[in-house]
C-alpha cells in the first residue's frame, strides 16, 4: 500500500509514493493522518552530505496544511552523530551555527564564532595566540579537556592539557559548526564529558562547468592588527579542490601578546558513482609573546602590562585527513584516517629555559551504516571502530605514548507514532605509559552507554529525554610527578529537551544534570603550586534556553543563555560551588537588514561572577568579577564587495576570566576594545 507524498522532494526527485526513497518525511493516508515517511532515513544514507542537507527532515503535516507560522520549509541535518539526522527530532541538545550566520557577524574564526554565536561561555586565552577557553557546562580550569573538538567529524583536541586550536580556522572556510552539549563518549571517546564541538569544513563546489570562486579579503585592526584571507574553490560533479589561506599579525591588546599566525588548509574531492573521496592538508604556524598573569594590584593599575616581557611562544600544526565514502541502497560504509604532528616551544626569560615538545598522533574509524524500513517503522544502525596511537617527548627527556582500540554502535529507530529511540553503546582499551619525571603505565578499560527518547508532540514541536554514561582518561600532563596514574573520570547525564520549529522562529530549552566521580583537576597546595589529583563526587545541573526570531521588516533576533549550579557533592566541601564555573553566562545578537546592500549586527556576551580557581571551601571573599562585552559591526555590499567596521568590546569593558590565586590573582585580562576595518572580494 502506498500513500500521496507531501510537496518536498529531495533535489532530483520525481513526485513519486513513498516507495521512491526519496520523498520527504510525511506522506498522508486517504484519511489525512499523518505517517512517519520510512524512506527518509534511505534518503539520508544515498544522498551526499551536501545534498541530505536539502531533505526535509522534522515530522509535519502537508505542505497545503502548514500555516506561516507552524514549520520552517527548510530541514536542519546535523551530522555530530556519526550519522546525517535531522536536528529537530534528534534526541539530542545541539546548537547549528550556519555559515550565513557566521558571514554576517563578522567573526574572524571558529573561537569566535562558538562563543560569539553559539553562546558559550570562555575565558582568556592562558598561552600563545587569541585561543579564548570555551567551557561547554561548567568544567573551569579543566574545560578543555572536558571537549571534544572535531573538523569534519575527524578529533584535532589533543591528548595534554592543551586547547584545540579553534583560533586557525578561519571564517571562510566553515560550512556549518554543531554544537552538542552533555556527555558523548559513546561516539566520540575519553574527553566528551562537556560535549562535543563540531565543525563541517565547506567542500570543493559541484559545478557543471567547473567555474572559480571564491574570495579575498583585507583587514586591519587596532593594536597594529593586520590580516588577509584567500578562499579559492572550484569543481564538477566527479571532482573539485579548495584553498584557504590565512595570515594574521598583530601587536596584542597585552603587552609581549603580539602574535603572527599563517594558516593554509587545501581540500580534494573524487567522486564516481557510490564511491567518493576527500582528502585535505591543514598547517598552522603560529609565533608571538607571553604574557602571562597578574595580580590584583597589577590588573588595576594597568591591565595591558606584562609580567613576563621576555618570554616567546611558537606552535606548529600539521593535520592530514582522507574521507572515503561507499554508499548503495541503505548501506554507507565510511573510512575516516587521520594524521597530524604538532612541535612547540616556549622560552622562559625569567629562568633562562627552554621548553621544546613533539606530539604526533593518528586516528583510523572504519564504520558501516545501514538504513532500513521494519515494518511501518524504520531505522539506521551504525557500527564502527576506533583506532588512535599518539607519542610524545619533550626536551627535557619526557617520553610518553597512548594507544586506543575502541568499538561502537548506534541505533537510532523512528516508529510510526512519531516517536525517535537511540541507543548506543562503547567499549574502549586504552594504553597509557611515561618515563622521565615519574615513570608510570596504565591499561585502562573503558565503556560508555546512552539512550534517548524523541516524540514529536505536535508538528513543530518535540520533546526529548537523555541519558548518558562518559568517561574522561587522565592524560600525560595530568599525571606528571605522580606515583601512579589517577583514576579515569565517570560521568552520568540525565537531560530533559523540548523544541519549538516555526517559519520565522525556532526555540529549545535543556534542563540537565551531570554527577562525576573521581573529577580530574589541579588542586592548589598554596603558592605557585597545585597538583592534580581525583576530586570528591561533582554534580553539575542546570537549564539552558537557545533560539531565534525573524521580527520582521529586517530584523533578526538570537540568544542563548544558561544557568548552572555547579557543586562538590560529597566530601568536606559538599554543598559548595565549584571554581571558575559561571552560574549564568548568555550572549544575545540582533541583526537588522536596513536594505539589500547594508546591514548591521550588534551582539552582547554575559558572564557571571564566579569562584577563583584555589577556592574549593568558597573561603575567598574575592571572586572573578561578573564581565559583558559589546560588539558592534556595519556592512556595506554592492557588486561582489563587502566593505565592513566592527568593534569588539564595544565599551571597552575591564575584565578577566581567568584567576588561579585568592591571595594574590593570577589574573589573564580579556582583551579590551578592539576596532576591524575590512574589505572582501567575491568573485
Amino acid at each position: 500500500m502506498s500513500f500521496p507524498c507531501s510537496a518536498h522532494r529531495a533535489p532530483g526527485a520525481a513526485a513519486a509514493d513513498c516507495r521512491s526513497g526519496v520523498c520527504s518525511l510525511v506522506c498522508i493516508d486517504p484519511a489525512g493522518a499523518p505517517l512517519k515517511a520510512l524512506a527518509l532515513a534511505a534518503a539520508l544514507a544515498l544522498l551526499g552530505p551536501a545534498q541530505a542537507q536539502q531533505v526535509p527532515a522534522s515530522p509535519a503535516a502537508p505542505a497545503s496544511a502548514q500555516p506561516a507560522d507552524q514549520s520552517p520549509l527548510e530541514p536542519v541535518i546535523v551530522s555530530a552523530s556519526r550519522s546525517l539526522q535531522p536536528l529537530q527530532t534528534a534526541p539530542i541538545g545541539a546548537t547549528l551555527i550556519t555559515a550565513q550566520a557566521i558571514e554576517r557577524s563578522g567573526v574572524s574564526d571558529a573561537n569566535e564564532a562558538v562563543r560569539k554565536l553559539g553562546g558559550v561561555p570562555a575565558r582568556a586565552s592562558l598561552g600563545l595566540g587569541r585561543e579564548p577557553i570555551l567551557d561547554l557546562r561548567g568544567h573551569g580550569e579543566t574545560a578543555s579537556n572536558n571537549l571534544v573538538v572535531l573538523v569534519d567529524g575527524v578529533r584535532i583536541s589533543e591528548n595534554e592539557q592543551l586547547s584545540a586550536r579553534l583560533s586557525s580556522i578561519p571564517a571562510g572556510m566553515i560550512e556549518r559548526i554543531e554544537i552538542v552539549r552533555g556527555g558523548a563518549s559513546v561516539l566520540w571517546g575519553e574527553g566528551a564529558s562537556g560535549g562535543v564541538i563540531n565543525i563541517i569544513l565547506k567542500r570543493p563546489a559541484a559545478d557543471a562547468a567547473g567555474a572559480l570562486s571564491g574570495a579575498v579579503t583585507l583587514a586591519a585592526e587596532t593594536d597594529g592588527g593586520r590580516e588577509a584571507q584567500l578562499a579559492l574553490n572550484a569543481g564538477t560533479q566527479q571532482a573539485g579542490f579548495d584553498l584557504q589561506a590565512r595570515g594574521l599579525k598583530t601587536d596584542g591588546w597585552r603587552d609581549n601578546a603580539d602574535l603572527r599566525e599563517d594558516t593554509v588548509s587545501i581540500g580534494v574531492r573524487a567522486q564516481q558513482g557510490p564511491l567518493s573521496a576527500t582528502l585535505r592538508m591543514h598547517v598552522d604556524d603560529a609565533s608571538g609573546g607571553l604574557p602571562g598573569s597578574l595580580s590584583y594590584a597589577q590588573f588595576d593599575a594597568d591591565p595591558r602590562q606584562s609580567t613576563t616581557p621576555g618570554d616567546r611562544g611558537r606552535s606548529r600544526l600539521e593535520r592530514y585527513t582522507a574521507a572515503l565514502e561507499w554508499a548503495q541502497g541503505g548501506w554507507r560504509t565510511q573510512l575516516d584516517a587521520a594524521a597530524r604532528s604538532r612541535t612547540s616551544s616556549a622560552y622562559y626569560a625569567a629562568y633562562s629555559y627552554q621548553a621544546d615538545q613533539q606530539a604526533d598522533g593518528w586516528q583510523l574509524t572504519p564504520r558501516v551504516g545501514y538504513t532500513s524500513a521494519v515494518g511501518r517503522a524504520s531505522q539506521t544502525t551504525t557500527v564502527g571502530a576506533d583506532l588512535t596511537g599518539w607519542q610524545f617527548s619533550s626536551s627535557d627527556g619526557e617520553r610518553a605514548r597512548q594507544s586506543g582500540r575502541a568499538a561502537f554502535i548506534q541505533s537510532d529507530w523512528t516508529l510510526p507514532t512519531l516517536t525517535r529511540l537511540s541507543l548506543g553503546l562503547r567499549q574502549e582499551s586504552i594504553e597509557q605509559s611515561s618515563r622521565g619525571y615519574a615513570p608510570w603505565a596504565s591499561d585502562r578499560s573503558l565503556h560508555a552507554r546512552e539512550a534517548a527518547l524523541s516524540q514529536t508532540l505536535a508538528p513543530g514541536w518535540d520533546a526529548y529525554v537523555r541519558w548518558a554514561q562518559s568517561y574522561r582518561l587522565p592524560n600525560v600532563d595530568d599525571n606528571r610527578y605522580l606515583a601512579e596514574p589517577l583514576k579515569p573520570q565517570t560521568n552520568r547525564d540525565v537531560e530533559i529537551g523540548a523544541k519549538r520549529a516555526a517559519a520565522t522562529w525556532q526555540a529549545a530549552v535543556r534542563v540537565f544534570r551531570q554527577n562525576t566521580d573521581d573529577e580530574v583537576a589541579c588542586y592548589t597546595l598554596g603558592g605557585l603550586f597545585c597538583t592534580n589529583v581525583n576530586l570528591d563526587a561533582t554534580r553539575r545541573k542546570g537549564v539552558e534556553l537557545d533560539g531565534s526570531w525573524q521580527l520582521g521588516r529586517g530584523f533578526e533576533l538570537s540568544g542563548a543563555w544558561q544557568w548552572l549550579d555547579a557543586t562538590f557533592r560529597s566530601g568536606p566541601n559538599a554543598g559548595r560551588e565549584l571554581p571558575l564555573a559561571a552560574p549564568r553566562s548568555g550572549s544575545v545578537r540582533l541583526g537588522w537588514a536596513l536594505d539589500e546592500h547594508q546591514r548591521i549586527e550588534l551582539g552582547a556576551q554575559y558572564r557571571a561572577a564566579m569562584r577563583i580557581a584555589d577556592d574549593r571551601d568558597n573561603s575567598c571573599s574575592r571572586r572573578v568579577p561578573s564581565a559583558t562585552s559589546l560588539d558592534l559591526r556595519y556592512a556595506l555590499n554592492a557588486g561582489g564587495w563587502e566593505w565592513a567596521v566592527a568593534a569588539s568590546n564595544l565599551l571597552d569593558d575591564d575584565s578577566y576570566g581567568s584567576a588561579f590565586k585568592c591571595a594574590t590573582g593570577g589574573i589573564y585580562p580579556d582583551p579590551g576594545r578592539i576596532w576591524r576595518v575590512s574589505l572582501t572580494r567575491r568573485f
